[in-house]
């Protein structure tokens, strides 16, 4: 292992597709449903980031899980469109996988990211055009080491 920062692989599910959602000792076991499966994101690895921050109040804590990414336009066309605007509508998971191998889940069935999906053509031609992905949900955990 080493101290590398970043994030390698994100992948997003609708909550729709979860069976099952099993937390033990801070780890999540999940199941999707039958012909379901994870989708890959293409991301840009220097606009994406992901975390789970912690808030304390007089009933506890919570953590605000947070997923922020821009992806790039040629990837993503109108029949993936739909799919996404669900997602930030309906409630989604993401997996995502940093530099040192460890894999991480954000949300939890019964509290999903919803956000919002839009376009941002960038402001000069060195700037990455395509969609902002934005997702949040608090949670009364933190962000879980996923295990397959």
């Amino acid at each position: 292992m080493n101290n590398m920062g970043g994030l390698i692989r994100c992948e997003v599910v609708p909550v729709t597709s979860v069976d099952t959602f099993s937390v033990i000792n801070g780890a999540v076991r999940i199941a999707l449903k039958t012909g379901k499966s994870w989708y890959t994101l293409s991301i840009s690895t220097k606009q994406t980031t992901a975390g789970a921050p912690p808030e304390k109040s007089e009933g506890g804590t919570q953590y605000t899980h947070q997923f922020r990414t821009v992806l790039p336009f040629h990837t993503y066309q109108g029949e993936n469109m739909a799919f996404y605007q669900d997602c930030c509508r309906n409630g989604c998971l993401v997996k995502y996988t940093d530099a040192n191998q460890r894999t991480r889940i954000l949300g939890s069935k019964e509290f999903p990211l919803t956000g919002t999906f839009e376009e941002v053509p960038g402001e000069s031609p060195t700037d990455l055009a395509g969609y902002r992905l934005e997702l949040e949900a608090t949670c009364l955990h933190p962000q879980l080491i996923y295990k397959v």
